[in-house]
């Protein structure tokens, strides 16, 4: 997932890390293929798929934990351990998918109703202060660029 921006994902409610390097998906080839013919993510690593309603896992040859939120961050559904060759139908009120390693879901306690916050990892903060020349970067600020996703950090960071 390289060259993409990345993401710190928190549980807010529970007060849990998801991924400390979460790349987002936004452009319909890269939520098409989401973690399609990638190497298992480590711990600590994941994808924001956004907009997002369902995944599969077609050609896929390892497990991942999803996680569906609405538009504000509250968790819709949860599947853990979401094996290959599977699928997950549409999520009613999902605008977001959080592809994470299989067990994340468990180690944070995460469960539906739960509210997940999201910001720029420190070094995106650091590299869009340098792209500024310098000047502070605002949470959401260049390093995630599309604008739905910052307008989000910037409302989530504030709960």
């Amino acid at each position: 997932m390289g060259g993409t921006a990345r993401i710190e994902v928190r549980n807010a409610t529970r007060q849990s890390v998801l991924g400390g390097r979460v790349a987002v998906a936004r452009t319909h080839w890269s939520r098409l293929r989401g973690m399609l013919g990638r190497p298992e993510p480590e711990p600590g690593e994941g994808l924001l798929i956004v907009p997002c309603r369902g995944v599969h896992m077609y050609g896929m040859k390892y497990p991942l934990d999803v996680v569906f939120l609405d538009q504000e961050g509250g968790v819709v559904d949860v599947r853990p351990d979401l094996q290959p060759g599977t699928r997950t139908g549409f999520i009613k009120g999902s605008h977001y998918a959080l592809e994470i390693p299989a067990g994340t879901i468990a180690a944070s306690g995460t469960r539906v109703g739960d509210k997940l916050v999201w910001q720029p990892t420190a070094e995106e903060r650091i590299l869009g202060d340098a792209a500024a020349g310098g000047a502070h970067a605002p949470a959401g600020g260049p390093a995630v660029a599309d604008a739905e996703v910052a307008s989000h950090t910037h409302a989530l960071s504030r709960t």
